[in-house]
């Protein structure tokens, strides 16, 4: 996939200037990306890419639904901790805040996911941005996994085309 392919959305200046700041560490580093959630309905999605490149991604299991919120949450800490030995060197979560649906757990989540990811750079990505490439994504099924992946996906095209651009006007 190439980030001509996809059909960006305007008005989402902050984020594409974000991304551009970290083209470098996106391109060159380890990310992690989540799609959040406290267990209640779904299961937090994650991927992670390393050097530009989608190496896995799945669900993080909080083990039964019907344990305690506050169950869920220590777990999911300990498991999004445990997604690299090594904390990452981006951390991308959708960005949940300012939705009219958002469930006070699932801003619970969001903290302790981003407190788990033991990195100070973190980056939300409004959920509008990566949907044009879960559009073209072959197979695309909506999940967890997937919104995570897609997630990655659009950070990596998008940091690749600020480079192309910063070649071709440094050429």
């Amino acid at each position: 996939m190439h980030h001509s392919e996809v059909r960006w959305p305007s008005g989402f200046l902050p984020t594409y200037k974000q991304i551009q700041a970290s083209a470098d560490v996106i391109l060159t580093g380890t990310i992690i990306c989540i799609d959040p959630s406290s267990g209640g309905s779904s299961l937090p999605g994650f991927a992670i890419a390393k050097a530009g490149e989608i190496i896995t991604s799945g669900t993080v299991d909080l083990g039964p639904k019907k344990a305690l919120i506050y169950e869920r949450l220590q777990i999911l800490h300990d498991r999004v901790s445990k997604l690299t030995p090594e904390p990452p060197d981006l951390f991308c979560l959708e960005m949940i805040r300012g939705q009219n649906f958002s469930h006070h757990y699932l801003l619970f989540s969001c903290g302790v996911t981003i407190a788990a990811a033991r990195t100070a750079r973190v980056l939300e990505l409004p959920m509008h941005f990566w949907r044009p490439v879960a559009k073209i994504t072959p197979g695309y099924i909506k999940g967890d996994a997937m919104d995570a992946a897609c997630m990655a996906m659009a950070l990596i095209l998008v940091a690749q085309k600020f480079k192309e651009e910063s070649q071709e006007t440094a050429s």
